[in-house]
């Protein structure tokens, strides 16, 4: 397994977490 599969499987994973991320960054800045 590569890591473009890797992302691929787990998209919405790293959307989910990209949002979380997101939403700390504003609320701590």
């Amino acid at each position: 397994m590569t890591f473009d599969d890797y992302n691929f499987h787990h998209s919405n994973y790293k959307n989910i977490q990209s949002f979380i991320v997101t939403y700390f960054t504003m609320v701590f800045i």
